[in-house]
Parts: structure tokens; C-alpha cells; sequence
């Protein structure tokens, strides 16, 4: 073989070790490629894995802290009332105390209905008779209520006296701020030392302001 041919074929062997070199050099360079893909989608995942953990577990806190109160309960001579308990008092008074610190005392013949019980109070259903209510005001949500025939009185913190005798709607008010709705009355607001009397069939509505206390001699 002469030389021009040997110079050939050393062209031809140089060529084709170049292309093998760049051949796995595409190789590796494709490999490296996919491998830090693969890195890519390891981290992704594993942070979308820890954000969701994350999520989950500030939702539940979230569900635990605004988890609702349960509502208050009250007793009657010492023992355990419940929800839509009919109370009546006969001969001698009753007294209902609520775990809020309220309390409400059925005068002789007076019956009553506890027809709710929520977390801020409780809606008392005044079905004949007196009661004695006196509501502690423990936060601005505290509210309670109290139905005495066609008649509410929406209360906050107060202490007040209440009849119904299917005819004649009457409260004194002591201390603190009621609202009252109910047929000829309209809705009303009242305030301490205020009395108001209320005759359906007459139409009638009379407010009265408590006189004001003589003062002491000096």
C-alpha cells in the first residue's frame, strides 16, 4: 500500500473515532439531561408532598381552634336540665341556674319552656305566669331571649321581672337594656326603672319611669 492510500485510510479510522467520540458525547449529554429532569421532578414532588402535609395540618388547627363552644346548661334543684324542658313552679318558687352565671325564678303558678340552649345564652318560652330573669352579660355576644306569649324581649346583661297571662303583658326592668317587640307595642327599646304593661284586648300600652329615690338627709 502505498503512502497517499495510508494517508486515506488514517483520515478515514480519525473520522470515525470522531464520530464515535461525539456519539457518546450526545449520549452522556443526553443521559445528564434526563437524570437532572429527574432531579427536578424528585424535588418538585417532594415539596408538593410537604406543601399538601403542610395545608392539611393548618386546616385541621384551624378546624380545632374555631371548633364551636358547646352550649350552656342549666340545674334545678341540684339536678341536670335539658333542652325543650317544660319547668313549672307550684305552690312554692323554682329557680333555674345556668352555667353562665345566669338565673331565672319561677314565681307560684308560673311554667315555662327551655326551648334552646346555645353557647351565648338561651331562649326561655314564658308560658303562663312570673319570672324572675337575671342574665349575666359575659361578652358583646351574649344574648338570650325571652318569649312570653306574642312578645319577645331580646336580651344582652340584665335582670328583670316578666308576666303573661295570656292576656296581659308586663315587665319591670331593673337594671341594664331590653328590646321588646310584640303586637300594639311595636318594637321598643327599655331601660332601667322603666315598666311597661301591655293590655291586647284593650289596645292599651303603658310605660311608667321608676321615681327616682329620695335622697339621704344630710
Amino acid at each position: 500500500m502505498d503512502e497517499r492510500a495510508l494517508l486515506e485510510l488514517g483520515r478515514e479510522v480519525a473520522a470515525e473515532q470522531d464520530a464515535a467520540l461525539e456519539e457518546r458525547d450526545d449520549l452522556r449529554a443526553v443521559r445528564a439531561r434526563l437524570l437532572r429532569r429527574r432531579a427536578r421532578r424528585w424535588h418538585v414532588g417532594r415539596w408538593v408532598a410537604a406543601a399538601t402535609l403542610a395545608a392539611a395540618a393548618a386546616g385541621a388547627l384551624i378546624s380545632w381552634g374555631t371548633r364551636p363552644a358547646p352550649p350552656i346548661g342549666f340545674e334545678v334543684a341540684g339536678e341536670p336540665g335539658r333542652e325543650g324542658a317544660w319547668m313549672a313552679a307550684d305552690e312554692t318558687p323554682r329557680e333555674l341556674r345556668f352555667s353562665d352565671g345566669s338565673r331565672v325564678e319561677l314565681a307560684p303558678g308560673a311554667g315555662l319552656r327551655v326551648s334552646a340552649l346555645g353557647p351565648e345564652g338561651a331562649r326561655l318560652d314564658l308560658q303562663r305566669g312570673s319570672a324572675r330573669v337575671e342574665v349575666r352579660h359575659r361578652s358583646e355576644d351574649t344574648r338570650w331571649a325571652v318569649h312570653a306569649g306574642p312578645f319577645e324581649v331580646r336580651v344582652v346583661g340584665t335582670a328583670f321581672d316578666v308576666s303573661w297571662d295570656g292576656e296581659r303583658f308586663a315587665l319591670a326592668l331593673e337594671e341594664g337594656r331590653v328590646r321588646i317587640s310584640g303586637p300594639t307595642l311595636n318594637e321598643r327599646v327599655v331601660d332601667a326603672g322603666e315598666t311597661v304593661r301591655v293590655a291586647l284586648s284593650e289596645r292599651r300600652v303603658e310605660i311608667v319611669q321608676a321615681e327616682p329615690a329620695p335622697a339621704e338627709p344630710r
